[in-house]
């Protein structure tokens, strides 16, 4: 009863709304197909703040992981909609092609609740400790650094809801190529830019395949940060909702 009550009041605010924004027109069929068509529904991408490079956080940063050829990223909540033990998965198969001559870095925030997903990926962390680090939540003056270090950034998203993954275009702005999850939203900063690869959701062996694929061709996967600026540029997109609200 709750869910059909909520179904219809989204509906309901849907059909009385001047216009309906989604971040991507990926999500466009969570739309009502009788508004669907309609020109009161607008795709505009999220306004992402370009991460500051702080050189004194990079170097204080980089303290805290041993230097390796290879450096894999995540941030983001370590919740189990982000599909991190897919890629703590992927460790043994990685291994096989990067030997041990690469490092998985975890930064962000324990998620509220969760114990069991919490005691899964704990007990991979204790697998592959020599393979992992985590750093923790970081502070915003630190985002740019923590980018800046990665060879590549990875969204091994699992949630069909995720609308975005605003972290893949925070990372392409400092030069670091993303594999994301094949989802509606998720795989939009890929496809747009051509900077990455896309992996099936839940698959360790696709990921890990295409991490060691963009890795080994990262001048492939290298975009100049002017194309990625005017693509997710701040001010073009805030006119655009300027524009929503002025009309």
């Amino acid at each position: 009863m709750i869910a059909y009550l909520l179904r219809f009041a989204n509906r309901l605010a849907l059909c009385l709304a001047d216009t309906i924004v989604t971040l991507t027109e990926d999500f466009f069929p969570h739309i009502p197909s009788s508004l669907r068509a309609t020109e009161k529904v607008l795709a505009i991408y999220p306004v992402i703040k370009p991460p500051q490079r702080d050189e004194e956080a990079r170097r204080q940063l980089a303290k805290k992981f041993p230097p390796r050829k290879y450096v894999i990223g995540f941030i983001g909540r370590i919740a189990a909609e982000k599909g991190i033990e897919y890629l703590l998965e992927a460790i043994p198969l990685l291994q096989k092609k990067l030997t041990n001559d690469f490092l998985i870095v975890l930064a962000g925030p324990q998620a509220i609740g969760e114990k069991q997903y919490r005691e899964k990926i704990n007990s991979l962390l204790k697998k592959y400790h020599e393979s992992v680090v985590m750093l923790g939540e970081l502070r915003d003056h630190e985002l740019g650094a923590f980018y800046s270090l990665m060879d590549i950034l990875v969204l091994p998203s699992v949630n069909s809801t995720e609308a975005f993954g605003m972290v893949q275009v925070e990372a392409m702005l400092c030069g670091t190529p993303v594999v994301a999850s094949d989802l509606p939203g998720v795989r939009v900063p890929v496809r747009v830019t051509g900077m990455g690869a896309l992996i099936t959701p839940k698959d360790p062996n696709d990921l890990a395949e295409k991490i060691i694929h963009v890795l080994q061709n990262k001048k492939r996967y290298h975009k100049e940060k002017e194309k990625i600026e005017n693509i997710f540029s701040p001010d073009h997109i805030l006119a655009q909702y300027k524009k929503v609200f002025n009309e």
